[in-house]
């Protein structure tokens, strides 16, 4: 293997770089090469021949992008990395975050996008623990994802060496964490419970996505993760940030990756020792507020088939869906139905919730039409108005009380709200409608995880895995944002090895 040629190279960089982001220009290739032979070698391949044909014979399956990932990625990290940007944190943006919210639900939701081994989203859960005495009256959501499977298992773990705290106050370690064997650190439980890992490709799966709970953000982190990707690359994963961030949201990157092209819809601000980036209003006259004052929610399932059946938006055309007898008369003053609503669902496509919004409430048969309902629910749960989302979710339902899908969307909302036992009756009412309903079955999973029911949240995983395994790995989930049924069975078995109760 030590004789991989440049066109080999070229091949490799070029295949990483679509599989899983990791982009290797000729600059790196000394680097990429050292990874490679690492990675052949625990793949069994015998020669670079042999290496560069298994990679490029069909697309990468789960095992390959997990050893390239371990073997390409730094994974590089320590607690309260690059101390000014948790300084920001601590004095710029979470106090005006924790006031907002403080009247307005007590939730707060942050991302950590490329979590590596943990130190990052637990440093951030310490943080929050530390600025909130009340903070068990408070629906915290911190989110870590890689790609490196290996790492998440160390993260969930929670057992770190003296490395892990090389930068690190040593009163903080002994407030945060006990003693383990050989020398080893462990953190508190009150800490750990407030992080859920999971396994995102950034460049390839679906985000914001509701089954990977990822949208409706606060803040984002995404440090030391970007330089690995392509320009191109880059501007379409902060433009999923974007839109995966609630107005107002924070997307914080190392200070490292400053130099690279952000996408123009996020402000940058310069404060000391940093830069950090808002997503502000399209309205350049409309100063963005410190953290929004609504509440969060995690994305809402899109659900096309209902808003194309019964809004009438199959297709763009007004000519398609209009009366024959409405063209003989003058036009109106307000836009006609059909072009509202497609200006609706192309406000929400692009991630303008709240223009999307304001184009369904002019429409005259929005407390009829079931389709505008929802679409109006989605509209307002992802700004995070959870109070409007429900209201208009519950008129949704009562128009059409047998369709499962909005009985899901509801469940979807109450989780969100904490009201847990109310969605899980939401979800029994979907499965009533819709037995194979698989989200029904996952949500209900992860709900019984919560409340420490292993054992019935085994028996709704078991039953997933088997409605997922007589899909095609490639078919969409339904009420999904382009989940397909292979990738919801990895985060099936990365969550079931969480708990470890199942194989």
């Amino acid at each position: 293997m030590d004789d991989l040629s440049d066109r080999q190279l070229r091949i490799i960089s070029t295949r990483i770089s679509s599989e899983i982001g990791l982009f290797f220009p000729e600059d790196r290739w000394r680097d990429l090469k050292r990874g490679i032979l690492g990675a052949a070698v625990e793949l069994g391949c015998v020669d670079a021949d042999h290496f560069v044909e298994r990679l490029t014979a069909s697309p990468a399956d789960r095992k390959m992008i997990e050893v390239l990932a371990r073997h390409l990625t730094t994974g590089e990290t320590y607690f309260f990395r690059e101390k000014q940007v948790f300084l920001i944190l601590k004095e710029k943006i979470l106090p005006g975050l924790i006031r907002s919210r403080s009247a307005s639900g007590k939730i707060i939701r942050i991302w950590c996008a490329g979590c590596s081994s943990g130190e990052e989203p637990y440093s951030i859960a310490i943080l929050l623990k530390q600025m909130l005495p009340d903070i068990h009256d408070w629906n915290i959501t911190i989110r870590a994802t890689d790609i490196n499977i290996d790492a998440l298992l160390r993260a969930r773990e929670g057992i770190f060496g003296e490395w892990s705290f090389r930068d690190t106050d040593p009163e903080l370690r002994n407030s945060f964490f006990t003693t383990g064997e050989k020398g080893r650190f462990v953190i508190n439980p009150e800490i750990k419970k407030m992080v859920s890992f999971a396994y995102l490709n950034l460049v390839s799966d679906p985000y914001p996505e509701l089954a990977n709970n990822t949208n409706a953000m606060d803040i984002i982190f995404c440090r030391n993760v970007l330089m690995y990707f392509s320009p191109e690359q880059v501007e379409s994963v902060t433009r999923r940030f974007h839109h995966a961030l609630l107005d107002g949201g924070w997307f914080v990157t190392s200070v490292t990756e400053t130099s690279l092209n952000l996408t123009r819809e996020f402000s940058g601000i310069n404060l000391p020792e940093a830069i950090v980036y808002r997503k502000v209003s399209r309205d350049p006259d409309e100063v963005p507020h410190t953290g929004p004052a609504s509440r969060s929610v995690t994305v809402i399932p899109k659900i096309p088939r209902i808003i194309s059946a019964r809004a009438g938006t199959r297709s763009v055309s007004p000519a398609v869906t209009v009366p024959v007898a409405a063209r003989s008369v003058p036009a109106p003053k307000k836009p006609e139905p059909v072009s509202t609503i497609t200006a609706a669902l192309e406000h929400y496509k692009a991630g303008r919730y709240a223009e999307a919004a304001s184009a369904c409430e002019v429409l005259p048969d929005r407390k009829k039409n079931t389709g505008t309902m929802i679409l109006l629910t989605r509209a307002y749960a992802n700004q995070g108005q959870l109070d409007l989302a429900e209201n208009w979710c519950r008129k949704a339902i009562a128009s059409d009380r047998i369709n499962p899908e909005t009985h899901y969307l509801l469940a979807s909302i109450l989780q969100e709200l904490g009201r847990e036992e109310e969605a899980a009756e939401s979800l029994q009412r979907v499965l009533y409608l819709d037995h194979n309903c698989i989200l029904a079955h996952y949500d209900l999973g992860n709900i019984s995880l919560r409340q420490g029911d292993k054992k019935k949240a085994c028996l709704h995983f078991r039953t997933t895995e088997k409605i997922l395994a007589k899909m095609p790995d490639n078919a969409v989930v339904p009420y999904s944002e382009g989940l397909n049924a292979a990738k919801l069975l990895r985060i099936i078995k990365t969550t079931v090895t969480r708990v470890g109760t199942m194989a």
